[in-house]
């Protein structure tokens, strides 16, 4: 699947398509670039390819059929990634992803800082899976680098996504994003998600049926 907002090859041509092996290096640094929000400093980080490998690695290796990137003139400048199945993921990275990544990983040197020291306790304790999985399954991530953002980027992602979903027989999809975060909020209910739960501190669930 490929999509396109210009034709030809002109400059700046915007397209969505899947994810390959060789983009991996890439995304991984756009998982940098846009951690936090985009708010934090790469150099806040030891290990530079700690949050691809909790939020895109697993997900492309797991679910490559849900893993989308957007290029511009050829290169990636965000992705899409998730999975059909919440409960399944989780039980393939405990069985196979995150003993390799405990293991690969290194200490760090000096004091991290709160961010990292987070992510990497999540990795030594992933989270469980949440209720919402049970009726909506499938659960994203998505990036983009601010010279990808707006013009319907976000957007064409996401149709990718929910198209590769319905294709799949998926019948329900969640998220969960900062509470605070207004401008994400809105960009997800013009996706066509609704507000789920927000009892978390400090987070929102939203949920599509598909």
């Amino acid at each position: 699947m490929t999509t396109s907002d210009t034709t030809g090859n002109s400059p700046g041509a915007a397209a969505v398509r899947p994810v390959h092996p060789a983009d991996l290096p890439r995304l991984y640094h756009i998982c940098l670039q846009t951690a936090d929000g985009g708010l934090a400093p790469t150099t806040d980080f030891h290990d530079p390819d700690i949050p691809g490998l909790i939020y895109m690695g697993p997900y492309v290796a797991y679910d490559p059929r849900c893993a989308f990137t957007l290029t511009i003139d050829g290169l990636p400048q965000g992705y899409i990634v998730g999975t059909r199945t919440s409960q399944g993921l989780a039980e393939w990275q405990h069985r196979h992803w995150w003993p390799t990544v405990q293991a690969r990983r290194t200490e760090a040197t000096a004091p991290v800082s709160e961010l990292e020291a987070g992510m990497r306790a999540l990795i030594d304790e992933p989270p469980a899976v949440p209720a919402v999985a049970s009726r909506y399954p499938a659960h994203l991530h998505i990036n983009l680098l601010p010279a990808a953002q707006g013009g319907g980027n976000g957007g064409r992602l996401m149709q990718a996504f929910l198209e590769a979903l319905r294709e799949q027989a998926v019948f329900g999809v969640h998220l969960v994003l900062n509470a605070k975060n207004s401008r994400a909020q809105a960009f997800y209910r013009k996706q066509g998600f609704r507000e789920w739960d927000k009892s978390a501190p400090g987070s929102i669930t939203m949920v599509q049926d598909l």
